[in-house]
């Protein structure tokens, strides 16, 4: 994820950019959904308690964990993860900083430490590790795509 972050710092001076045939959505609200995921997921994971976690068989979690990628345009983001204003490189490289203090400390939480997603449902440590990295690589293709 350390990589993905600082790709993510590198399109700072492109938060404006736009092109509605990748996204109706800028740089910026892309980057600042993907921070405010990585940042929402590793909280709720640091607060989660283990022997609350409960296993359950989820088909299109498997299916988008063996491909490692999500389709475009299907889902719709949650709402508290989604950004009504155009953020500034500041709150940027503030979200950026957060999320990196909180990474670092994922690797000392127990394996059963989890999140609820709302498609997914109940994922684990290691999976919630890997849906960070499908969901940002999923926003940093279309980042890609837009500044091409």
């Amino acid at each position: 994820m350390e990589t993905k972050l600082l790709e993510i710092t590198s399109y700072l001076d492109k938060l404006q950019e736009k092109k509605e045939t990748v996204s109706q959505a800028s740089v910026g609200w892309q980057i600042n959904h993907v921070l405010s995921v990585i940042n929402g997921v590793c909280l709720t994971l640091l607060r989660s308690k283990k022997e609350d976690y409960k296993w359950k068989f989820n088909l299109l979690k498997s299916y988008i964990f063996l491909v490692q990628k999500f389709p475009r345009g299907k889902a719709k983001a949650p709402k508290n993860t989604i950004a009504t204003e155009q953020p500034t490189i500041e709150e940027i490289e503030k979200q950026v900083q957060n999320a990196t203090k909180l990474l670092a400390k994922l690797n000392a939480l127990p394996a059963k430490s989890h999140f609820n997603h709302p498609l997914f449902g109940t994922l684990h440590l290691k999976d919630s590790k890997k849906f960070l990295k499908i969901h940002t690589e999923h926003h940093l293709k279309i980042i890609r795509d837009i500044l091409k």
